[in-house]
């Protein structure tokens, strides 16, 4: 299986760039410059520009003729905003062209809700015990 790249951070001056090239290119608009530009933004280190390209590629997925390969940057998307569940929808609908992207990313979610629960489970823990400890300090204090 080919690995897919979900976590790397394109530096903010190739998105500086990207964005650039696509006003300057709106008189000249098709759905593959943004799908392109989606693409891209999908690889920033700034949520927003990785929430506005979901929001870009839910309106291509309407006019995008290979649905496959929207389906698959919406994974991607998906999974760097930890929206498991979407992902793993748009990983099933890319099931059937493509299964083995799809089973790559379904793997790539499974390994992040694990972790994700696993870290929650220990933050909760971390919490209680912190909670538990001052009780008993403060219960300690009160003899």
């Amino acid at each position: 299986m080919t690995d897919i790249d979900v976590d790397s951070n394109f530096p903010l001056s190739q998105i500086t760039e990207a964005k650039q090239v696509f006003q300057s290119q709106q008189q000249n608009f098709t759905p593959y410059l943004e799908f392109a530009y989606c693409s891209t933004l999908i690889h920033s280190p700034l949520k927003q520009d990785q929430l506005d390209s979901y929001s870009r590629l839910k309106i291509l997925l309407e006019t995008y003729v290979p649905e496959s390969d929207v389906y698959f940057q919406l994974a991607k998307v998906c999974i760097r905003l930890q929206e498991y569940k979407e992902a793993k929808k748009y990983c099933l609908l890319l099931q059937k062209t493509h299964p083995e992207q799809s089973n790559k990313l379904l793997s790539i979610v499974n390994d992040r809700v694990q972790k994700d629960g696993l870290m929650g489970m220990m933050l909760v823990a971390g919490v209680g015990a912190a909670v538990v400890s001052g009780l008993a300090f403060f219960k300690a204090l009160k003899k």
